[in-house]
């Protein structure tokens, strides 16, 4: 019987989901809108892909009106470029039990391991976040590479 490592080692059939492209990261665009986000509120966001979550914290700054900024979340381990995708979004609520209001939209796109950049979502509706409006909600559900 082989070990795991001659297991590893074995080359993938062709057309196997392991013989795929891998994304090694995911680029996350967040577009404040029209009211910005307070100071003293962290946002975390985290990409769910199968069994795995990887995340990042914005931190507790406040983002402007009308800001837009990317953020790089490394995969580890890194999928397929098959594999679907959501995005969550948690805002840590400060001075009432859902926060300040912060509207925001957001997109996915992704970097390959030989770095070439695709395509996850597009860019999502503008969300109310907090006072009175959800402060954890997942953004955007199961979207993919296109042709995949």
């Amino acid at each position: 019987m082989p070990n795991i490592a001659q297991i590893l080692a074995m080359p993938a059939a062709p057309g196997d989901w392991w013989d795929e492209e891998k994304i090694a990261t995911i680029n996350v665009t967040v577009f404040t809108e029209d009211d910005d986000k307070d100071d003293g509120e962290n946002v975390t966001l985290s990409v769910l892909y199968g069994p795995f979550v990887s995340k990042v914290d914005l931190g507790t700054g406040r983002i402007p009106d009308q800001d837009t900024r990317t953020v790089s979340i490394p995969l580890t381990p890194h999928p397929p470029l098959s594999a679907k995708f959501s995005l969550r979004v948690f805002k840590s609520p400060k001075g009432s039990p859902t926060g300040c209001q912060w509207n925001a939209a957001f997109d996915m796109s992704g970097v390959t391991e030989s770095g070439a950049s695709v395509n996850i979502s597009g860019r999502t509706r503008k969300f109310e976040i907090g006072d009175g409006h959800s402060y954890d909600f997942m953004a955007i559900q199961d979207a993919h590479a296109p042709n995949t």
